[in-house]
């Protein structure tokens, strides 16, 4: 393996979609030191359900969107099948140090 060593320099941005966990956000402030900040969005319903987004298995969530950059990237969160009601999920650049988050809920149930 000491021929693997040094060959592998991703550059990466600080801050984009590699929690181990749960699917999220994460944020590494400082890559020698091994630091990384982790955030994860748990939408549901009020006294009910909550999907737990977990990165290792189907968990109801799924990638919706990213850039290359990674500076935008967003998951669906299917809280009911078929896309009756759902969350979508976005994580955005808004400078070096920090991210904006925005949250939007779709109900499309018919009577």
């Amino acid at each position: 393996m000491i021929e693997l060593r040094h060959s592998h320099d991703l550059r990466l941005p600080a801050w984009g979609p590699y929690t181990k966990k749960y699917t999220g956000i994460s944020h590494i402030p400082d890559i020698a030191a091994g630091l990384r900040f982790d955030l994860s969005v748990f939408p549901g319903f009020y006294r009910r359900h909550v999907l737990v987004p977990n990165a290792k298995w189907e968990s109801g969530e799924h990638p919706w969107a990213a850039a290359p950059d990674l500076s935008y990237f967003a998951y669906r969160y299917e809280l009911e099948w078929k896309d009756r009601v759902y969350c979508d999920v976005a994580f955005s650049a808004d400078g070096d140090d920090a991210r904006l988050i925005r949250c939007r809920f779709v109900h499309r149930h018919r009577h």
